[in-house]
């Protein structure tokens, strides 16, 4: 059995890994990163900024928790949020892409989703929610489903967006010149 320590413990560390890789390619290529959060709260900025060093790399972030803040803030579609709604792909696409634009970072990341407890419905159950990466022109997005309650969904989201982001700056980097 884990402890809630353990899990605790067991998600800094993977984190901190992650957060390495991101540190060391983002300062070797001079990058800079910006967040947009909704169901986070802004844990993936907390995260990222108890990682020492991370004002080299870490621009900032948003967290856009009401539709109209998105809307007025960065200047998301009202009509992306009508047909769509918050919590799908072309919305944390757009958010991912305004980052940058009203930015100068090469990386952004997005998240919206429903952590729960409730609001989930049967389109958007608790535990969807959807990440985009932004590296310079390309995009990245991916729909994930998870399981547990409010703080396992959040810890759960912040280190898959951190992982992914990882994954596809590491890509990049093999493939890119400054």
């Amino acid at each position: 059995m884990i402890t809630a320590m353990q899990q605790e413990s067991s998600l800094k560390n993977d984190n901190q890994s992650f957060l390495k890789t991101i540190a060391t390619i983002c300062i070797k290529k001079k990058w800079k990163l910006v967040t947009v959060e909704s169901c986070t709260g802004g844990g993936i900025g907390q995260t990222i900024t108890q990682c020492p060093g991370s004002s080299q790399w870490y621009e900032g972030g948003w967290i856009a928790y009401a539709n109209q803040f998105k809307i007025k803030q960065l200047h998301l579609n009202a009509s992306l949020l009508k047909k769509y709604g918050a919590v799908s792909q072309p919305v944390v696409e757009q958010l991912a892409r305004s980052a940058l634009q009203l930015n100068q970072a090469q990386i952004a990341l997005s998240i919206t989703g429903v952590a729960g407890p409730g609001h989930g419905n049967l389109n958007h159950p608790i535990g969807t929610i959807w990440m985009a990466w932004m590296i310079h022109h390309k995009i990245w997005s991916s729909q994930f489903d998870f399981l547990g309650d409010r703080e396992t969904i959040r810890n759960t989201s912040i280190k898959t967006a951190l992982q992914y982001l990882a994954l596809y700056i590491q890509r990049i980097d093999s493939n890119f010149i400054s």
